[in-house]
């Protein structure tokens, strides 16, 4: 899967409608802080497995061994479903 993210996401209103206890929520939040953090083009991975439109390629089997198996379908639905999704993938694999 390859995604591309925006540049700013407010984390509190999209956990807010998940009815996740208070320990769950705060989780989540470090998981998708996690996750996010992996998209974020920075200086050291500037042109590290970015194509041309900024998509980065994603392994899901790392991912499911760093947030795990449930969790990192979780957080894939969370960023994928709200209003505005976090996001965007390009059906390319």
């Amino acid at each position: 899967m390859k995604v591309a993210i925006p540049a700013t996401i407010d984390l509190a209103k999209l956990l807010k409608d998940q009815g996740l206890s208070k320990t769950r929520m705060k989780s989540m939040r470090d998981k998708i802080h996690y996750f996010l953090s992996l998209l974020t083009r920075t200086n050291d991975n500037a042109k590290f497995l970015l194509d041309d439109a900024n998509y980065k390629k994603l392994c899901s089997t790392i991912l499911k061994n760093l947030l795990g198996n449930a969790d990192y379908y979780e957080v894939r639905k969370i960023l994928e479903s709200s209003d505005d999704p976090i996001l965007e993938k390009n059906n390319k694999w």
